[in-house]
């Protein structure tokens, strides 16, 4: 029995016309998942962004004094970020600065361990990024995230942070206080 050498060049130019193939329709495959999933993400952050504009038109409509949290007391996962907002009221005719950059405290209660949270600190274990300084418009507000973030090996327990806002040219001086309840 004689091998017949057109055969085999045909099968091997079968199998590179099957490889081609499954390579196109692979590439194929996966940019159709990544564009699929990719509306998908987007649409999501859309709906996050509007549960935060809800957030911030609830705060501004409830809010009368020149600070407000949006709340004081959260519950956090190690780990796992959250947020909440704060919110500065302007009812003088020119624009003013508040401060954030006074006395910053945060002490943790309930187990005897020294301080692990800091205040815009990436090195705490329980972090509050928060900026520094706001400009607010004559008669304006403006609402700003603070984000709170706890490390995967923080200590379980309560964390208070203590925020000093200083506004000079209304000679403004107040504490505002965010309890953070860091939980496994």
């Amino acid at each position: 029995m004689a091998y017949s050498k057109k055969g085999s060049l045909n099968l091997s130019i079968n199998a590179i016309v099957v490889l081609i193939l499954a390579i196109t329709m692979l590439g194929l495959g996966l940019t159709f998942i990544t564009k699929i999933f990719g509306q998908a993400t987007g649409g999501l952050g859309d709906a996050f962004e509007g549960i935060d504009k809800q957030r911030v038109e609830k705060l501004e409509n409830t809010c009368d004094q020149e600070v407000c949290l949006e709340k004081s007391k959260i519950e956090l996962q190690k780990g796992k970020e959250t947020d909440l907002y704060i919110l500065f009221n302007n009812a003088l005719s020119s624009d003013v600065t508040f401060d954030l950059t006074g006395t910053v405290d945060c002490h943790e209660l309930g187990t005897g361990a020294p301080d692990q949270c800091g205040i815009n600190d990436a090195d705490s274990v329980v972090n509050m990024r928060v900026d520094t300084s706001v400009l607010v418009k004559k008669g304006g507000q403006r609402a700003l995230p603070i984000y709170f973030e706890a490390k995967p090996s923080a200590t379980k327990g309560t964390y208070i942070f203590n925020l000093d806002i200083t506004q000079s040219d209304m000679a403004y001086d107040t504490i505002e206080s965010v309890t953070v309840n860091v939980n496994i």
